[in-house]
């Protein structure tokens, strides 16, 4: 029961004599449950003045109501409802209260079914249920109906019709019986034995009670209550027995606690006692008049006398603990701090939690504490053997070799006629690492001399010692000879687990073990129990070290498999850990969805997958969805059967039958239609498809992995891609980072990528040197791996020379750009080259007086915004002046050139080829091809632009709608073209590289053009 469940009792109780004391006007109530003895009687007082005495506490009320009831039952053979009976205390008055006739009053017919629960099931006798009220007053009653009390002395029963004149008794008899019910009720789900509230509800009152001092500010006492070699008792009485004892115990602890105290049974044969507002010296005198008291009584009739260990913790308010459960678990771990500290110094003591001695290491809880006697000769023998078990523990590591030089020590010192030290292994029955034997007894003809042969006794005692974690002790029949008469088990325990346990055996005249032994021989086993659990963590670290060696080559091997088959090439951690999940879903068949921008690896991350998987031994097929056809996606997917259309003469098996066994890679699945994603769900799902003209489905064991570019969430929202499917792929998602965002991996892949394609053409020494790989570092990759891959391809087969510098790999990286220019300037045209000039003399005389004349420079803009032409030649020739001036990569602007003139005609012409082919004056076929190399490239992101070239796509825009728009068109390409080529040997004449990089295009074909159009100019 919680401790909210647990106040309403209380509260509902006290509530039944606050109204017993209202009619009556006592000063003082008293309410007490007479119950058999194996229920805990209770006690309540209301009122300032002291109650009778005959209810003080409740071992009075208890020997009075027992007697009161006895004289009752011999006077009358019928039992009457109420008994009144005055009290020894001048003013005091007592009623008692007969449940079961009351009950019988009150409502006859369900009497007869109460009477089935009033016989108790252990003590096979009629149970007393009564409940009795005391009052008193301190100067005259002042009751009205007081006359008509003291004129029922004796026993009485109301007889129906009631008259007024009984109305007090009949709300007496109405209100104790529900009283009754409640205690009743309360005691549900209460301890079986000992009807105290267990563990569970312990916790939750303590927790509530330590909240509660921290808020008001009160101090809070815990103890923690244990009999001393209680195992004993159980082995000597039974556990029937040893329930009847702790149902004592507790009985004799509630009647020695005030009301407000609590008592719970904590678990085994230890009670803890809650007690709100006391101090630690209030505790500390509380806690030795409850020992005094516990040791005082009798047991079992007289028969069982006990010692008992008290330990205690306090909380006040200078504890600043922080979260409520954290201290109230700090307060019950001090309170078994010193709990453990009073057994371990012999028992039959109070030990309180002391920060000084147990906090800070002075006097701390020591194992070995209280193992020295006034006996010099054990207490020389006791550390001798304390001493040989250190020797062992230091000269070797292994579990097997201490296990038995311990026991051949102890067996020497103790002179057992056995003994034996067992291991517990999780999962493993229990094994003797090591056997001692002195004499030959029947266990000599065990399999080995590490066995021993154990009778049922002996087992049940080991195992009793690992379940209650204390010493058991068997006294053997006499009858059984060369067994001896005695047995010990003794747990080797390590924080809260018994790693195994200490048996000893022999004849009790010879193997005299009295307590002070048997705390040594515990303290003793204490430490041999850190002793094994150090070993066996060493043990299981090498276990987990060679594993892990094993793994990682296993590892090792995989990743290098890996790398060979899939190609994967990583150093950053963002791919290490794309990879470390792939690794620990590969061995599944659950279906795996990659996604990224283009370019970033996915199908090598998809071959990874299967490489890693149970099925790598069986095919891998790729499925292209953005090249097929819609038309035919079905039959490449999910084959034919033979005339199920047109022209197919035989069937076909489909991609999917192809991956039997295996996994079946679906490239860009965003690509398929919304029929084909239908049957593509069945396939997950089922397990099954069906080919195109078939009848019946075909069952398939394939694992699917797919990848794409796209939002799949945002395709599902506009209804592109089912939604069923996308949660069907999505089990587990795995995304591809782009190649900016993982720059450790760009050095190492182009490495890579080098030693490759030297190794295919043929081209042997390459390398690249400092400013190509600074070059590949500060460029964002917007074509991620597949650009990188094609970058250094193009660079090795361009390459004339061993070394690969930066203008080899030709990325179209923003130049770095000198001081910035006047935007007036922009649009104004050089002079002309004069012969004695250099090319830096006219630009720089060029811009000197375009400052000097800011009204030429308006005149020019205004020419320039009509004639984009000139526009265009002005922008040409600026980008070229940058780059010449900042020494910057050179970008291929014919290249751009072309793709933006190529892109600009779709769009003015209402993207209808045949007109844009038209305006740029080429065939509709070679228009076509260059408008799909464009749409791939931007769609891989490899259109990337400098910020100068911002302005020229709209004066390529202008350029075509005006000879879309004039009468005669021109060749709008190859005007665009020269104009730039004009430019292009204008101002580096001498440059042939430089030149062909500009235009986009090989030096040899820069040098024909170059020829072409001077001969042309002739």
């Amino acid at each position: 029961m919680g401790r909210n469940a647990l106040m309403s009792v209380r509260n509902a109780l006290c509530d039944f004599l606050d109204a017993v004391r209202g009619i009556t006007a006592a000063d003082a109530v008293s309410l007490y449950f007479q119950t058999s003895a194996v229920q805990p009687s209770l006690l309540f007082h209301v009122g300032e003045a002291t109650p009778v005495a005959e209810l003080k506490n409740k071992q009075q009320a208890r020997e009075f109501c027992s007697a009161a009831c006895k004289e009752s039952q011999d006077e009358s053979a019928e039992r009457d409802v109420f008994h009144c009976y005055p009290s020894r205390i001048e003013g005091g008055y007592l009623l008692c209260l007969d449940i079961g006739q009351a009950l019988t009053m009150l409502a006859p017919a369900v009497a007869a079914q109460h009477r089935k629960r009033i016989t108790d099931a252990d003590d096979r006798v009629e149970r007393p249920e009564r409940l009795w009220l005391g009052w008193r007053y301190l100067e005259e009653a002042s009751f009205p109906g007081i006359e008509k009390f003291t004129g029922k002395q004796g026993g009485f029963t109301l007889q129906a019709p009631w008259s007024s004149e009984d109305w007090f008794f009949w709300n007496i008899a109405l209100g104790g019986k529900m009283a009754w019910e409640i205690h009743q009720q309360s005691l549900l789900p209460l301890d079986s034995v000992t009807h105290l509230p267990g563990r569970v509800e312990f916790q939750a009152f303590l927790n509530h009670e330590h909240g509660k001092s921290i808020r008001e500010n009160l101090a809070l006492g815990l103890l923690l209550i244990n009999p001393d070699d209680f195992g004993m008792v159980n082995h000597r009485l039974g556990k029937r027995g040893g329930d009847r004892v702790l149902r004592e115990i507790a009985s004799e602890l509630s009647s020695g606690l005030r009301q407000t105290d609590h008592v719970f049974r904590y678990g085994s044969a230890i009670f803890a006692v809650v007690i709100p507002g006391a101090t630690r010296l209030a505790i500390d005198r509380v806690a030795e008049k409850l020992r005094l008291s516990l040791e005082k009584a009798a047991y079992t009739a007289g028969a069982t006398r006990l010692s008992f260990s008290v330990g205690g913790a306090v909380h006040d308010a200078s504890d600043v603990w922080g979260d409520q459960t954290f201290g109230s678990l700090r307060l019950l771990r001090r309170a078994d701090q010193a709990l453990n500290a009073a057994k371990l110094s012999g028992g039959a003591c109070t030990v309180i939690w002391d920060p000084e001695t147990m906090e800070a290491g002075i006097g701390h809880l020591d194992r070995l504490s209280g193992i020295f006697t006034a006996d010099t000769e054990k207490d020389y023998r006791n550390m001798q053997l304390l001493w040989e078990t250190i020797t062992v523990i230091s000269s070797s590591a292994e579990t097997e070799i201490i296990a038995q030089e311990l026991v051949r020590r102890i067996a020497e010192t103790v002179k057992p006629q056995q003994v034996a030290l067992f291991l517990n292994e999780e999962g493993k029955p229990r094994q003797s690492l090591a056997v001692s034997r002195s004499v030959a007894v029947p266990e000599a003809g065990a399999p080995d001399e590490n066995t021993l042969l154990l009778s049922d006794e002996k087992q049940q005692l080991i195992d009793e010692a690992d379940a209650h974690r204390q010493i058991q002790v068997l006294h053997l029949s006499e009858d059984s000879p060369g067994e001896g008469d005695i047995a010990y088990a003794i747990p080797l325990l390590s924080r809260s687990d018994c790693l195994g346990i200490l048996y000893l055996d022999g004849m009790e005249d010879t193997l005299r073990l009295d307590t002070s032994d048997l705390v040594f021989l515990d303290a003793l086993a204490s430490q041999i129990g850190m002793l094994l659990d150090r070993a066996l963590l060493a043990s299981r670290w090498k276990e987990e070290k060679l594993r892990e060696s094993q793994r990682l080559r296993q590892e090792v091997r995989e990743l290098r498999q890996l790398k060979r088959h899939g190609q994967l090439v990583y150093h950053s951690p963002r791919m290490e850990s794309v990879v470390s999940m792939l690794e620990k879903v590969a061995p599944t068949d659950i279906t795996v969805l990659i996604t990224g921008e283009s370019g970033t690896g996915k199908d090598k991350l998809a071959r990874a997958v299967h490489e890693l998987s149970n099925r790598k031994d069986k095919p891998f097929v790729t499925v292209d969805c953005g090249a097929i056809a819609h038309s035919l996606i079905d039959t490449e997917l999910f084959g034919h059967i033979k005339g199920a259309y047109t022209g197919a003469q035989n069937a076909a098996s489909g991609r999917i039958f192809q991956a039997k066994g295996g996994t079946l890679f679906l490239d860009e699945i965003g690509e398929l239609p919304l029929e084909t994603q239908a049957k593509l769900l069945r396939l997950i799902q089922e397990k099954e498809i069906t080919p195109v003209g078939a009848a019946k489905p075909v069952k398939i064991d394939v694992r699917i992995v797919a990848a794409t570019n796209r939002d799949l969430a945002n395709e599902v929202s506009e209804g592109l891609f089912r939604q069923d499917l996308y949660y069907r792929l999505q089990v587990v998602s795995v995304a591809a980072p782009p190649l900016r965002e993982r720059p450790e991996d760009i050095l190492p892949l182009a490495r890579y990528f080098l030693g490759q394609f030297v190794a295919d053409y043929g081209k042997s020494g390459l390398y690249l040197n400092a400013t190509a790989e600074k070059a590949l570092l500060d460029y964002a990759w917007p074509g991620n791996v597949r650009e990188l891959q094609n970058r250094v391809l193009q660079a090795v087969i361009t390459s004339e020379n061993l070394e690969i510098g930066w203008e080899g790999l030709r990325l179209p990286v923003s130049p770095v750009l000198p001081d910035p220019v006047p935007e007036h300037a922009v649009a104004a045209s050089p002079p002309p080259l004069q012969a004695d000039d250099s090319l830096e003399d006219v630009y720089s005389r060029h811009f000197r007086e375009l400052e000097h004349n800011p009204a030429e420079v308006v005149a020019q803009q205004d020419v320039a915004g009509d004639l984009p032409w000139e526009t265009l030649s002005l922008q040409l020739r600026q980008q070229i002046l940058n780059i010449q001036e900042g020494g910057s990569v050179p970008v291929p602007l014919g290249k751009w050139l072309e793709d933006d003139l190529v892109l600009a005609a779709g769009e003015v012409s209402g993207n209808v080829a045949r007109r844009a082919s038209s305006v740029l004056g080429m065939p509709e076929t070679t228009y076509r091809r260059r408008l799909e190399k464009v749409k791939r490239e931007q769609d891989a992101g490899l259109t990337m632009r400098n910020t100068e070239w911002n302005a020229v796509p709209d004066i390529l825009s202008r350029l075509v709608t005006e000879n879309r728009d004039a009468p005669e068109q021109k060749k709008l390409f190859d005007e665009v073209r020269g104009l730039l080529l004009d430019e292009v040997m204008t101002l580096v004449p001498q440059n042939a590289s430089l030149g062909a990089a500009l235009m986009g295009i090989t030096v040899l074909t820069y040098r024909r053009w170059t020829a072409s159009y001077q001969q042309e100019a002739v």
